[in-house]
This record gives structure tokens, sequence and C-alpha cells, in this order.
């Protein structure tokens, strides 16, 4: 923009200069960041993979309804959820997509819906298996009645509401055993030529 408008091309230097000055400037708030993110009593976390000069890092992001942190890493696993500084020392309830190395860290866990209705729409749309439709309904079903409850003042659900709730979801799940087919058998299962073990990072 500076070299469209005045015709002068910056430097490299003079861009990273102030980047340099704002990144240390910015550290105390960071960690104030961080100290009551830890001392949340509810915190999402989630990763999302992006391009930094062609290599494969992650966009770690640790929030609760007021507070959001990024973290950029080139790890996604422990050590990178290590790096952010939040989770090593959280003991509230971390919500997450379920990747195995948040259970490393919190004291308790819930999985997030946005990823349930994401999974279940590519189930329905790729596979058109009938329940993952009626789960989709379920949950935001349930969604709607919590925010009427909430818009109402109460604190939770009635009891018997959350005991339909309960039932119509195992429901579900039942039912869709019969349209999910069988997966082979992993013990059983011959490796591919070549195939190499991994492990997540």
């Amino acid at each position: 923009m500076i070299k469209d408008v005045f015709g002068v091309a910056l430097s490299q230097g003079t861009i990273s200069n102030p980047q340099q000055r704002c990144h240390h400037m910015l550290e105390p708030f960071e960690q104030s960041l961080k100290e009551q993110l830890i001392q949340s009593e509810v915190a999402d976390f989630d990763e999302t993979g992006m391009r930094v000069n062609k290599e494969l890092y992650w966009m770690h992001v640790a929030c609760t309804d007021s507070l959001t942190l990024y973290h950029l890493d080139p790890k996604r696993g422990s050590i990178g959820l290590e790096a952010v500084g939040v989770l090593p020392e959280f003991s509230g309830r971390a919500i997450h997509d379920h990747l195995q190395a948040y259970y490393q860290h919190a004291d308790a866990h819930e999985l997030c819906n946005a990823h349930h209705l994401r999974e279940l729409i590519y189930v329905l749309e790729q596979y058109e298996q009938s329940w993952a439709g009626r789960l989709i309904d379920c949950l935001i079903e349930a969604k709607e009645e919590v925010e009427q409850c909430q818009l109402e003042g109460r604190q939770s659900l009635p009891k018997p509401r959350l005991t339909y709730y309960r039932r119509h979801y195992s429901r579900i799940l039942r039912a869709g055993r019969d349209e999910i087919p069988a997966l082979p058998d992993p013990v059983n299962a011959k490796p591919k030529r070549g195939a190499q073990e991994t492990t997540q990072g």
C-alpha cells in the first residue's frame, strides 16, 4: 500500500523491526491472557493445519466466551499443546475434538458438538446413513431447548427432558449400527507392502 500510494518500497527490516517491538510489548498481555484461561472453569481447545513457508504448521487456539489465545506451532499433539502454555496447568473442563493428546491434560473433558455435527453431515451426505440425520436433529433440538431454558433464567433442563434426550440419543445410535458397515478386524488384517508404523506426535 505504501509503495502504491507514496512510490516507496519498504525493506524487510523496516517491516520486521516494528513487528518485533510489538511482539515484545504484547508479552505481558499474552501472559495475563494465559493465566486467565488457566483459571477458567470451562475452555475450548482446537487446532487446524496451515502452511508456513510451505511447511505444515498447526494453529492452536484456547478460548472462552470472552478470551482467545492463538499459538502457531510445528507440532499438533502433546508437544504443541504444551507449547501453548495453557493445558498443562488447566484444571477445568476442556472441550475439544477428541484428539487423544488433550486427554493427557485437564481433569474433565467434553466433546465439541460443532465437530460432531460436521462429522455427522459428512456421514449423511457421503454414505446416506439416515441415523446421522436423526442424530443431527436430536443435537440441534437439545441445543435450542437449552438456549430457551437459559433465556428463562434456568440453569439446566428439567430431569424428564434430560432423560428423554439421553434415551433418544441412545436409540438413534443403536438403530444406526445396522446402517454402519462392518470394518475389517485390525488384528487379522495384513498391512500393505512397505507400510510403516506411525505414531501421533
